[in-house]
């Protein structure tokens, strides 16, 4: 093994490498251990030292070891990477490379875009319409945009098989049953002093959106309400796309979902998350939320939920929860970077009510909420 120089009681950052050895990644792992044992001996050495000096041991052990770890981070990181990647796979070497050189993460399938699906026909044959707010800069999109959003292929998505009660084996869901057709974020004001609940009678441009709908037409209606002042909400917007009498077994959840009670609702709505790109800091906390695995959001944030004659509104209440909130803080200011693909769901709990299917599905992608927001 060739030693780099050294320079001070540490050895200096990116040695020489014995370029002749077959062995490789061991090569290097070799070196990478004899650094850090020698530096480990280094640093208990002169916490002894320090604690022949001074009285207060335990401080100077801390600051020798504190002094270690911070001169070493990337070799620990490093070593970490090589050698847990047998155990945990190629995602976490992924992960660890990316780590301080790029601002976001990819995750998923390398850095492929999710495959899209395109605008279709509704239930009943008719080409749906987005809703469009023409003050608004989102849009929707076929590939990666700023400001936009497309919908997913809810395959992606594990769901409950039809067996999920006897074998727990999750199967991946069939197409939504809702499409999307608008993505807008609106406060109410200049200053957004007040909030905004049950945006389908506010929010002047949705009202005139679903008052002008086919009369066979039904929406389903998302809205994220952040904390403040100002007071946002991002509103997710969908148009029933699967024809009744296709898959009676959603029909008949959808329906005890749409005309039961809200403390039925609460304990089966259930949302999944998906990061495609996050920058670690927002990473870290989404999974203090649970990560990207389903969570019956009920549970978490206070959601109410309003009726209409055409639409079923469900309002997502961010700052319910202090752990939400403080999320959101970090979401917010970095969001323009990130892509996230949502999926909402009924949770089945009976034979009868499997296997579960998607509602809705939608990705947004880098949308700058402070810049879209439109006042009313």
């Amino acid at each position: 093994i060739t030693k780099s120089p050294r320079k001070g009681p540490f050895l200096k950052e990116g040695g020489a490498r014995n370029s002749s050895s077959s062995n490789g990644d061991d090569d290097d792992d070799a070196v990478t251990i004899w650094v850090l044992l020698r530096e480990i001996v280094l640093a208990w050495v002169m916490g002894v030292v320090f604690q022949w000096i001074a009285p207060q041991a335990s401080l100077c052990v801390a600051v020798s070891v504190t002094m270690f770890v911070t001169l070493r981070r990337r070799a620990l990181q490093n070593l970490m990477s090589r050698l847990m990647t047998p155990i945990l796979g190629t995602k976490l070497a992924q992960l660890e490379k990316g780590r301080g050189k790029k601002k976001n993460a990819i995750l998923g399938e390398g850095s492929q875009p999710s495959p899209v699906l395109p605008k279709v026909m509704t239930s009943s044959g008719r080409v749906t319409s987005d809703w469009v707010d023409p003050r608004s800069p989102m849009g929707r999109a076929v590939t990666s945009a700023p400001n936009s959003f497309l919908e997913p292929l809810t395959s992606n998505f594990m769901v409950r098989g039809a067996n999920y009660l006897q074998d727990k084996v999750k199967v991946p869901s069939e197409s939504a049953v809702f499409q999307p057709i608008g993505v807008h974020v609106y406060m109410r004001g200049e200053s957004g002093a007040t909030r905004i609940e049950h945006v389908a009678e506010s929010v002047p441009s949705l009202a005139a959106h679903l008052a002008a709908a086919a009369p066979d037409s039904f929406f389903f209606l998302l809205t994220w309400i952040h904390p403040g002042p100002p007071y946002r909400v991002t509103v997710f917007a969908f148009e029933r796309r699967l024809p009744v009498g296709k898959d009676p077994t959603m029909d008949r959840v959808w329906g005890n979902f749409v005309e039961g009670t809200d403390a039925f609702r609460q304990d089966r709505f259930k949302y999944i998350a998906s990061l495609k790109v996050a920058p670690w800091a927002v990473l870290a906390g989404i999974r203090t939320l649970g990560g990207e695995k389903p969570t019956i959001i009920g549970n978490k944030l206070h959601t109410p939920y309003f009726r209409g004659r055409n639409y079923l509104e469900v309002d997502i209440d961010i700052s319910s929860s202090t752990i939400a909130c403080s999320v959101t803080g970090l979401v917010i200011p970095k969001i323009s970077g990130m892509e996230i693909e949502h999926a909402f769901l009924i949770e089945g709990k009976s034979g009868e009510e499997l296997p579960e299917r998607c509602l809705c599905a939608i990705r947004t992608q880098q949308s700058d909420l402070i810049t879209a927001t439109i006042s009313f």
